[in-house]
């Protein structure tokens, strides 16, 4: 990975993609303008296989550049934005996801339990009769949501989403969830309703 990869975070790296095969495109095209334009406005055009060629050999270069830029979409989608509405519609999020998510810096959970980031993760992914979500660790359920409009969640700032712990009904917790909380995170469990 290059230092301006790192400095700026592998998700802005599609973007760059995007804008790149803009950019050829738009070269392209005007390359296919000039040319044509040239080969075509000449009165003697006979023993040049220019006119036959020319026009098939831009358009595969068109061609090969559109599914660049499609393979780009698709995989910023899988990649970046796919997980990330996960995160934001309380879905289960796979280990793979998790983990890019982290690379990308979307998300972090502190490390209380030893069971490794995902697996201690997927303890505050709640679900009850009203809302499914991951639980926020926000000290202040004003800060529970940000404006992504701002500096889009690509500007590395950190975020806070999902059910605020006062919602979070005791009850309503697996098991496991329950003896995470009450073991590992006892200040937050006494947040929750009944705990």
């Amino acid at each position: 990975m290059s230092l301006e990869m790192e400095s700026h975070g592998w998700p802005r790296e599609f973007e760059k993609i995007s804008k790149s095969t803009d950019v050829a495109a738009g070269l392209l095209h005007g390359l296919a303008k000039r040319l044509l334009g040239n080969v075509l406005s000449e009165e003697d055009v006979e023993g040049t296989e220019a006119p036959k060629e020319l026009p098939e050999i831009l358009h595969d270069l068109d061609e090969e550049l559109r599914k660049i830029e499609k393979t780009s979409r698709e995989l910023r989608d899988y990649f970046c934005s796919l997980p990330l509405r996960k995160v934001f519609t309380g879905l289960p999020l796979t280990r793979e996801e998790f983990y890019l998510l982290a690379a990308g810096g979307t998300i972090t959970i502190p490390s209380a339990s030893g069971e490794g980031p995902y697996k201690e993760f997927m303890y505050y992914l709640y679900e009850d009769s009203e809302r499914c979500g991951y639980i926020s660790l926000s000290e202040d359920p004003s800060d529970q949501f940000v404006d992504t409009e701002e500096g889009g969640w690509e500007s590395g700032a950190p975020m806070t989403f999902g059910v605020i712990p006062e919602e979070v009904d005791a009850g309503c917790l697996r098991s496991d969830q329950r003896e995470f909380f009450k073991k590992h995170r006892p200040e937050l469990y006494q947040r929750f309703r009944g705990g």
